[in-house]
């Protein structure tokens, strides 16, 4: 329990984009059924390692949460990362009337 006066800190929404789904609930689902993430490189032509295989974000289009020059600057973990917390955002259901009293906390 906290103690007086120390701010309590609660989760509200969780976004997910990984190997095996692009939002929470199929990512969910997904590992329950023990459906791996793992297969052929996509994002690029792999011919010239020696590893062809990885853990894609498979149908991530970065163009779909910013604009098309927004997403040439930046890199796609930080579009990624964008995304994820919009959907938590979302989950959240929260309206803000302090901005200053929201963060993200973001796992890589």
């Amino acid at each position: 329990m906290a103690e007086a006066g120390t701010p309590r800190v609660v989760i509200t929404g969780i976004g997910i984009l990984s190997p095996v789904g692009l939002e929470t609930d199929t990512a969910w689902a997904t590992l329950l059924a023990g459906t791996s993430g793992v297969g052929p490189i996509t994002n690029f032509d792999p011919s010239r390692i020696d590893v062809q295989i990885a853990c894609e974000m498979k149908g991530f289009d970065p163009e779909s949460v910013v604009e098309k020059r927004e997403a040439r600057k930046l890199d796609r973990c930080s579009v990624a990362a964008i995304a994820a917390a919009r959907q938590a955002w979302a989950m959240s259901g929260a309206a803000v009337d302090d901005p200053e009293r929201v963060g993200v906390i973001i796992g890589s």
